[in-house]
């Protein structure tokens, strides 16, 4: 099942171009809500993190959703590490560090080096859109390459969090940083 889910992954990365005009920024989104599950499925956290066995997988959007309803209609009824997922976004994060994955938009870019602090050491997964995320010390950067959407992984920082990111998800990545 998980190779299955590596090839669904591949074949988002190695397809999805990304048209130009901004009508088609939902279309980006949609391929990088796809990306937010499967880095959900292909990411572990370490022992402790979750409450109990049937604690739900928090993933929240720390500011204003560009997805504009694709995260929910991918999320709707899977689950990730054997966990349901529950998604979060800005009005109802109360606690960012109560969550497993926090995406942080582009759209909070004068905020992101303090967001990533307040998350630091709380065994969260942090992904984001910029440069200035990547320059923060987020852990997973999206990024257009002609027209496609990829991503970079700080592996460092994963570490630091005691993430396992899988060495499957890691082959598909564009650059693993790793200082």
């Amino acid at each position: 099942m998980t190779l299955r889910l590596l090839m669904a992954l591949a074949m988002v990365m190695a397809f999805a171009r990304v048209p130009q005009a901004r009508a088609n920024d939902a279309l980006e989104h949609q391929v990088k809500a796809a990306f937010l599950y499967n880095f959900a499925k292909f990411v572990g956290w370490s022992q402790g993190t979750f409450e109990s066995e049937t604690e739900p997988l928090r993933l929240c959007i720390i500011g204003d959703s560009p997805f504009e309803g694709s995260l929910e209609a991918v999320l709707k009824g899977r689950t990730a590490q054997g966990r349901e997922l529950k998604l979060a976004t800005a009005g109802e994060v109360t606690d960012p560090s109560s969550c497993h994955v926090a995406f942080v938009p582009a759209n909070r870019d004068a905020q992101v080096a303090q967001i990533l602090q307040d998350l630091r050491g709380n065994g969260v997964l942090t992904v984001g859109e910029s440069d200035a995320f990547a320059a923060a010390g987020g852990i997973i950067k999206l990024y257009l390459d002609d027209k496609k959407v990829r991503f970079d992984v700080n592996i460092r920082r994963s570490d630091e969090e005691g993430l396992k990111i899988s060495s499957q998800l890691l082959k598909l990545a564009r650059r693993v940083i790793k200082k």
